[in-house]
C-alpha cells in the first residue's frame, strides 16, 4: 500500500480539493491535511496549495507526499501541463461555536483536519 493517500472533497469545472491521509503502517489513517487543484481554462497549466498540519511530516515526507499526489492526481488529470505546488504549514488553532446567545464559547474538544 503506498504511504499517502487522497479523499476528494469537492469538485468544480476548474478546481478539486482533497483531504490528504498519512497511512502510516500499523496505524490507522491519519489526515494530515488538504490540497486544493486550481486548473487554468487552457488546460496546459495547474497549482496545486497543499496545507499541512505543522510537524506532521518532515521534509522527506512532504517530497514523498508530493510525487504521490503527482502520482495519484494531477498526472491523470493534466497530462503535460505545467504544475506549480506551494506547500503551507498550519498550527492548531481554536474552533469557535458562534450558536449560542453568550456570543460563543471556546471549544476544547480535539481539532481534526477534514
Amino acid at each position: 500500500m503506498t504511504r499517502f493517500s487522497f479523499q476528494r472533497r469537492v469538485r468544480t469545472f476548474s478546481s478539486e480539493q482533497y483531504a490528504i491521509f498519512d497511512n502510516k503502517a500499523d496505524l490507522p489513517a491519519e489526515a494530515v491535511g488538504q490540497v486544493d487543484i486550481h486548473y487554468s481554462m487552457d488546460a496546459f497549466r495547474f497549482s496545486a496549495s497543499i496545507v499541512l498540519m505543522q510537524d506532521a511530516l518532515d521534509e522527506e515526507s512532504v517530497e514523498e507526499l508530493i510525487a504521490a499526489l503527482d502520482d495519484a492526481a494531477l498526472a491523470a488529470s493534466s497530462g503535460g501541463a505545467d504544475r506549480h505546488v506551494v506547500v503551507f504549514f498550519a498550527s492548531d488553532s481554536a474552533v469557535y461555536d458562534f450558536g449560542d446567545e453568550d456570543g460563543g464559547e471556546e471549544f476544547t474538544g480535539e481539532i481534526h483536519v477534514v
